[in-house]
This record gives C-alpha cells, structure tokens and sequence, in this order.
C-alpha cells in the first residue's frame, strides 16, 4: 500500500500539471485573441497606393487622419472607418472610392501605436504606443469634429476586427454621436485548431519572460488572416503596418477584445448596426460573433455572413462585391429609405 506522504506528492504533481495546464490555456487564448486581423508587414514598398492629398490637413486628431470626400453635389453622409490590430487606415482607400460613388465622405484613422502614428519619429509622440481605450477617445474627438463640420450629414462608423471593439466603446460612450455602426468580423473568441499550439505557446512564453520583447507575429498571420493569397501580398508590402508586437501589447489587445460583448449591452437602443463576417472566417468564431449581435439592445440591427470570405473583408484593395454591396445598400437605406442601393462598378 502507498505511503501516505507517496500520497500526497501524487496529488501536489497533478495539482500542479492542472495549474500549469490552466495558465497554458490562458495565455494560448490571449494570444489568439490578440491576433484578430493582425496584418503582416514586412520594410517593402507601400501596397496601398495612398495619394498623400488624402492625408487630413484640417482635423488635428495626434494620431494620422485620412480623408477621402465625395464628388457628389449633395453627400449622403459620411463614413469614419477604423482598422484592426498591425493595419493602418490608408488600408480604407480601395472601400473609399466606393463609398464616395455612392455619396458617402469617408474618413479613417490610425489606432494608437499603428500607422504613421507608430512609426513617426517624434520621440515625443505618445500615440506611438498602444493604447485602444484612448483609441476610442480619439475616435469621439475625430467624430465630433466631424459633425460640428457637417452637422446635417448622418456619421457613420465602421470598425474592423479590433477596429470593431474601439467603435463599439465611442459609440456606448457617446450614445448619440454615430447614427449607425458597421462591424466587421467583430468576434471575440479564436478558432484554437487554426493555430500550431506548440510554437504559440513556446513564443508566448519567451514574450511573457520580457513583456517589452518584440514577438515576430507574421508567420502565424500569414496563414490565417485572409482567404485571399493577394490581400496577404498586399500586407506583406505595405511599411506601414506591423509585425512586431511585444507580450505586453499581445495581453492587452486581447484582454480589450474580450470587453467588446459587454460593451455592445451599453449602446443606445436606437443606434443601427450591421454586423458582418466571413463564412470562411479562419481566425474568429462565428458564434462569438452572435454573442454581441445578442447583447446589443437596438430596435435596427442585422447580421451578414458571407460565404467564401474569410477574416479581412474591408481594410483591402482587393475588395468583393459580395462584401461592398451589402455594404453600401445598408448605408443608402439608412440615409434614404425611398431608395434601394445600387453599384454598377465591377468589384473583382
């Protein structure tokens, strides 16, 4: 028979082989979470061919602001769109040019610690690191400039992935600011099958050890962020964006993340929102997903999946017509509801 202290060591060992394969599961879910539509980037020339006329000259944000107005006598209204995490907002410009033919202003901004915003060389710029709460706060400021400017216009405001959570805070936060919100590929909770546990885990680890350590996350974006191997290419070229993240801005992207589901109960019954994600999301579950279109109280809400789209379905120049016209056809109806929505340019 075991001795009674063989007894004890049995249970200590499988108390801490529980407790290690807790934390395990803990940071492996951060990580995961924190990989939302991360892009790659790699030092190359810029994929965006972003006019630098687009660069706001009359909205001082801190962070960098893009403007792109409509040629259109009498605008529709417009749209402030916000990217996920490693993007930039010049990543908007191909959706802009749809957005402007159908009458819509379209305006974006860098989330702190992206974009030229992060790679300015003013050492005393504080939006170089990380930070989507004031992210949120730079969003508002943005949007109530926009309606000081245009205060007959309707404000809209699109957010990407991570991008989505910012938008859904400003809007809990400011109930009557936006008139509507699109969030696109907005869940909360990873696919984990998607990913190689055993490399993420031993990277996560080596970030954990150093928090300030920049962690290469490209190789695992490179799998799953798009369906599309030319919106990978895209990002993979464009300077702007990144692919170093440090363990300290990994846990606090995703512990941000996973507020968006309890933020989305806060925002005013009467706001419009269009939830939209890929059928062939390879990085966000859909369910997750449904748990914020369940949490938010408004009277005009709808949900779009779309088949044969994967993760990024906006922040790209190579955009589909089965993302953009749904898209627009909500913004039109939403501005004139005599009128249905209709785009006659090809969308490859």
């Amino acid at each position: 028979m075991a001795s009674k202290s063989n007894i004890k060591r049995a249970k200590l060992s499988s108390l801490l082989s529980l407790h290690a394969n807790f934390k395990r599961f803990v940071a492996l879910n951060l990580f995961a979470s924190a990989l939302l539509t991360a892009s790659i980037a790699n030092p190359a020339e810029p994929a965006f061919a972003t006019d630098r006329s687009s660069i706001s000259t009359t909205i001082n944000a801190g962070v960098q602001v893009y403007e792109w107005p409509t040629k259109v006598q009498r605008p529709r209204g417009t749209v402030l769109a916000v990217h996920g995490t490693t993007q930039q907002a010049g990543c908007f410009e191909s959706l802009s040019h749809y957005l402007n033919d159908a009458g819509f202003n379209v305006v974006a901004m860098d989330l702190r610690g992206h974009g030229r915003s992060y790679f300015s060389q003013d050492p005393h710029n504080t939006r170089h690191e990380i930070s989507y709460s004031r992210s949120a706060d730079d969003l508002a400021r943005i949007s109530k400039h926009l309606k000081t400017v245009s205060p007959r216009l309707k404000l809209f405001c699109i957010g990407e992935s991570v991008g989505a959570g910012v938008v859904v805070r400003a809007a809990s936060e400011h109930p009557d600011l936006f008139d509507g919100i699109i969030l696109a590929s907005a869940g909360t909770s990873p696919h984990f099958f998607s990913f190689d546990a055993g490399m993420i885990a031993h990277d996560l680890v080596k970030g954990l050890s150093d928090l300030d350590r920049p962690l290469d996350v490209a190789d695992y974006i490179r799998k799953y962020s798009s369906d599309d191997p030319r919106v990978t290419k895209e990002m993979v070229d464009d300077p702007l964006s990144r692919t170093m993240l440090t363990g300290k801005e990994i846990l606090q992207t995703g512990a941000f993340i996973h507020k968006t589901p309890n933020q989305a109960k806060l925002l005013a019954p009467n706001i419009s929102v269009l939830l939209m994600n890929g059928g062939e999301d390879g990085i966000v579950k859909a369910e997750s997903t449904q748990a914020i279109m369940n949490n938010i109280r408004s009277r005009d809400k709808k949900m779009i999946n779309i088949p044969g789209c994967g993760h990024l379905l906006l922040g790209t120049s190579y955009l589909k017509k089965a993302v953009v016209s749904p898209l627009t056809e909500w913004l039109i109806y939403e501005t004139d509801t005599s009128q249905t929505a209709a785009i006659s340019k090809h969308i490859q």
